[in-house]
Formats: C-alpha cells, structure tokens, sequence
C-alpha cells in the first residue's frame, strides 16, 4: 500500500460528477481505514508538495507530515463520516470535503471538517496536495472581539 487512489480508465477532466464523488468516497474509506489500523502509514497519500492544516501552523512535504502524524496520538482512532462532497478543481485536481466525528485514543468524539485536495499524479493515481482539519467545536474570535456567553439557552 502506497496511499495513491486509484480509478479505473479515468483522468479528473474525463471525469463526470458521480466518478470525482466515487474517487472522494474511495479516498476517505481508504484514508480513515489507515488511520484506525497502521496511522504510522498515514504519510503515504502523501507527496513532497503536499500541505498540511491540523488546527496549528502549516507543515510541508511528506517528511515533515510524516514526523507531524508520527507525534499525535492516533492510536484507536474511530471515526464516524456524516458527509463526503467532493467537485473537480484545477489542473487535474478534486476537492473533498468531509464532516464527521472523530474519537481518539478513547477521548469523547469530536465533530470535525476537512478539506483535501487530490491531484492527480497520474492516469488513475492520486495524492493529497492539501489537507485542512479543524474541530467544530472550536471558535474563531477575531483579536479585539469581547464575546458574552449565551445565558439561558
């Protein structure tokens, strides 16, 4: 296993909407699949100009997301998917979304998104370009804003 989706006979612009959203699926069993059974292989989807969110600053190429997976605690990782969308983007590219809940190490469940950009490395093989991950239930505040909490709701 190398982490490349493959697709039989297809090549992103040839691709109607039911084949970008058979990849998508495809890609997500297969990537939470690997991250439940042997996370220490979850750097294999990706490449050298790969790019990766997960909550904190940005971490490029397939080492440094390698030695990033390497420390977080993905052991017993379980994930429930409520939702899998996915459309074709630029240059041989398919942009997935994903929301869903995931639990950790035993930890309660948390609901999440995550975006991935596939490229199309070649006929029928893909690697994630982007991957972005954040919690649901973490809140932006921009820097300055006061927010009162909600009372009696």
């Amino acid at each position: 296993m190398n982490g490349d989706i493959a697709m039989a006979n297809f090549t992103v612009p040839t691709m109607d909407f039911e084949a970008i959203s058979n990849v998508a699926d495809e890609f997500v069993m297969q990537y939470y699949t690997v991250m439940n059974k042997c996370p220490q292989h979850l750097h294999r989807f990706y490449s050298h100009d790969s790019s990766v969110i997960h909550e904190d600053a940005p971490i490029f190429g397939q080492e440094n997301i390698f030695n990033a997976f390497k420390d977080m605690p993905l052991t017993d990782t379980h994930v429930l998917i409520h939702k899998v969308d996915a459309l074709r983007s630029v240059l041989n590219s398919i942009l997935v979304q994903v929301c869903g809940e995931v639990s950790i190490a035993g930890a309660p469940p948390r609901r999440f998104m995550r975006s991935f950009t596939l490229c199309e490395k070649n006929t029928r093989n893909f690697y994630v370009l982007n991957d972005i991950f954040h919690y649901q239930d973490r809140v932006f505040i921009p820097e300055g804003h006061n927010v009162e909490p909600e009372h009696g709701k």
